[in-house]
Protein backbone atom coordinates (compact mmCIF):
# COMPACT_ATOMS: atom_id res chain seq x y z
CA UNK A 1 0.00 0.00 0.00
CA UNK A 2 1.40 3.54 -0.99
CA UNK A 3 0.92 7.16 0.04
CA UNK A 4 -2.56 7.43 -1.19
CA UNK A 5 -3.79 5.19 1.28
CA UNK A 6 -2.63 6.54 4.37
CA UNK A 7 -3.01 10.50 3.16
CA UNK A 8 -6.54 9.89 1.32
CA UNK A 9 -7.87 7.76 4.42
CA UNK A 10 -6.78 10.49 6.82
CA UNK A 11 -7.64 13.39 5.22
CA UNK A 12 -11.51 12.26 4.17
CA UNK A 13 -12.08 11.52 7.91
CA UNK A 14 -10.84 14.78 8.43
CA UNK A 15 -12.40 16.42 5.81
CA UNK A 16 -15.70 16.60 2.98
CA UNK A 17 -17.95 16.36 6.44
CA UNK A 18 -17.19 12.44 6.18
CA UNK A 19 -17.48 11.04 9.39
CA UNK A 20 -16.06 7.64 8.47
CA UNK A 21 -14.82 4.78 10.95
CA UNK A 22 -10.75 5.09 11.13
CA UNK A 23 -10.45 1.73 11.62
CA UNK A 24 -12.71 0.29 8.78
CA UNK A 25 -10.46 2.65 6.74
CA UNK A 26 -7.45 1.32 7.74
CA UNK A 27 -8.43 -2.86 7.82
CA UNK A 28 -9.97 -1.84 4.11
CA UNK A 29 -6.79 -0.72 2.75
CA UNK A 30 -4.91 -3.51 4.43
CA UNK A 31 -7.48 -6.09 2.76
CA UNK A 32 -8.18 -4.54 -0.54
CA UNK A 33 -6.61 -6.61 -3.02
CA UNK A 34 -8.73 -9.59 -1.83
CA UNK A 35 -11.62 -8.01 -3.76
CA UNK A 36 -10.70 -10.69 -6.43
CA UNK A 37 -10.35 -13.89 -3.77
CA UNK A 38 -13.36 -13.05 -1.54
CA UNK A 39 -13.31 -17.02 -0.18
CA UNK A 40 -10.24 -16.19 1.27
CA UNK A 41 -11.29 -12.92 2.58
CA UNK A 42 -14.30 -14.47 4.19
CA UNK A 43 -11.86 -17.09 5.90
CA UNK A 44 -9.32 -14.45 7.15
CA UNK A 45 -11.92 -12.29 8.32
CA UNK A 46 -13.39 -15.42 10.51
CA UNK A 47 -9.86 -15.82 11.84
CA UNK A 48 -9.84 -12.25 13.29
CA UNK A 49 -11.84 -12.82 16.17
CA UNK A 50 -13.51 -9.45 15.33
CA UNK A 51 -17.42 -9.18 15.67
CA UNK A 52 -19.58 -10.29 12.86
CA UNK A 53 -20.60 -7.27 12.48
CA UNK A 54 -17.18 -5.52 12.18
CA UNK A 55 -16.25 -8.45 9.60
CA UNK A 56 -19.59 -8.23 7.43
CA UNK A 57 -18.35 -4.05 7.28
CA UNK A 58 -15.00 -5.16 5.66
CA UNK A 59 -16.14 -7.71 3.62
CA UNK A 60 -18.38 -5.51 2.11
CA UNK A 61 -15.67 -2.51 1.94
CA UNK A 62 -13.35 -4.91 -0.32
CA UNK A 63 -16.06 -6.37 -2.10
CA UNK A 64 -17.35 -2.71 -3.59
CA UNK A 65 -13.30 -1.89 -4.09
CA UNK A 66 -14.13 -2.61 -7.67
CA UNK A 67 -14.92 0.17 -10.50
CA UNK A 68 -18.53 -1.68 -11.20
CA UNK A 69 -19.74 -2.09 -7.66
CA UNK A 70 -18.98 1.19 -6.17
CA UNK A 71 -21.44 3.99 -5.75
CA UNK A 72 -22.66 7.16 -3.98
CA UNK A 73 -25.25 5.20 -2.27
CA UNK A 74 -21.70 2.38 -0.76
CA UNK A 75 -20.78 3.80 2.72
CA UNK A 76 -17.65 6.43 3.13
CA UNK A 77 -15.40 3.71 4.34
CA UNK A 78 -15.39 1.87 1.09
CA UNK A 79 -15.71 4.79 -1.00
CA UNK A 80 -12.20 6.17 0.64
CA UNK A 81 -10.55 2.69 0.33
CA UNK A 82 -11.56 2.75 -3.05
CA UNK A 83 -10.43 5.86 -3.63
CA UNK A 84 -6.85 5.35 -2.24
CA UNK A 85 -6.96 2.08 -4.80
CA UNK A 86 -7.36 3.93 -7.32
CA UNK A 87 -5.03 6.54 -6.62
CA UNK A 88 -2.58 3.93 -6.71
CA UNK A 89 -2.91 3.88 -10.44
CA UNK A 90 -2.45 7.87 -11.11
CA UNK A 91 0.69 9.43 -12.12
CA UNK A 92 3.79 8.19 -13.41
CA UNK A 93 4.30 5.57 -10.82
CA UNK A 94 0.70 4.55 -11.26
CA UNK A 95 1.07 4.46 -14.75
CA UNK A 96 3.87 2.43 -14.81
CA UNK A 97 3.22 -0.02 -12.45
CA UNK A 98 0.02 -0.82 -14.49
CA UNK A 99 1.94 -0.63 -17.54
CA UNK A 100 4.57 -3.32 -16.08
CA UNK A 101 1.21 -5.61 -14.79
CA UNK A 102 -0.34 -6.07 -18.15
CA UNK A 103 3.10 -6.68 -20.04
CA UNK A 104 4.47 -9.33 -17.56
CA UNK A 105 1.80 -10.70 -15.81
CA UNK A 106 -1.38 -10.46 -17.90
CA UNK A 107 0.79 -10.99 -20.63
CA UNK A 108 -0.09 -8.80 -23.57
CA UNK A 109 1.41 -7.03 -26.27
CA UNK A 110 3.00 -4.32 -26.20
CA UNK A 111 0.09 -1.78 -28.08
CA UNK A 112 -2.86 -3.46 -25.90
CA UNK A 113 -0.97 -3.79 -22.69
CA UNK A 114 -0.88 0.69 -23.47
CA UNK A 115 -4.47 0.87 -24.33
CA UNK A 116 -5.52 -1.43 -21.36
CA UNK A 117 -3.15 0.44 -19.13
CA UNK A 118 -5.19 4.30 -20.26
CA UNK A 119 -8.13 2.72 -19.92
CA UNK A 120 -7.78 1.67 -16.33
CA UNK A 121 -6.11 4.53 -15.67
CA UNK A 122 -9.42 7.04 -16.76
CA UNK A 123 -11.56 4.54 -15.51
CA UNK A 124 -10.65 4.73 -12.07
CA UNK A 125 -9.70 8.41 -12.39
CA UNK A 126 -13.87 9.27 -13.81
CA UNK A 127 -15.02 6.98 -10.85
CA UNK A 128 -13.14 8.70 -7.74
CA UNK A 129 -15.85 8.46 -4.88
CA UNK A 130 -14.79 11.78 -2.46
CA UNK A 131 -13.99 15.10 -3.07
CA UNK A 132 -10.85 14.84 -1.24
CA UNK A 133 -9.98 12.14 -3.22
CA UNK A 134 -10.41 13.84 -6.52
CA UNK A 135 -8.64 16.89 -4.59
CA UNK A 136 -5.59 14.65 -3.61
CA UNK A 137 -5.86 12.77 -7.21
CA UNK A 138 -5.59 16.37 -9.02
CA UNK A 139 -1.46 16.45 -9.51
CA UNK A 140 -1.00 12.83 -10.67
CA UNK A 141 -4.05 12.99 -12.90
CA UNK A 142 -1.88 16.22 -14.74
CA UNK A 143 0.80 14.24 -14.75
CA UNK A 144 -0.90 11.24 -16.63
CA UNK A 145 -3.09 13.04 -18.91
CA UNK A 146 0.61 15.18 -19.95
CA UNK A 147 1.91 11.14 -20.36
CA UNK A 148 -0.37 10.16 -22.75
CA UNK A 149 -0.32 13.18 -24.47
CA UNK A 150 3.22 13.18 -25.17
CA UNK A 151 2.87 9.41 -25.98
CA UNK A 152 0.63 10.04 -28.72
CA UNK A 153 2.39 13.01 -29.86
CA UNK A 154 5.60 10.84 -30.12
CA UNK A 155 4.14 8.60 -32.48
CA UNK A 156 3.37 10.86 -35.10
CA UNK A 157 5.50 11.72 -38.02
Amino acid sequence: MGRSFWNLGRNCLKSDRLLGNPFLVEAGAWLHQYHDHLEQLDKVLKETGLNAIVRSQLYEIVRLCRPHLISESSSIEARIVFDADAMELMGAYGITRELACNLEVRKLPYDQALTATREVQNLFEEKLMTETGRSLARNDIRIARLFWHNLEASKKP
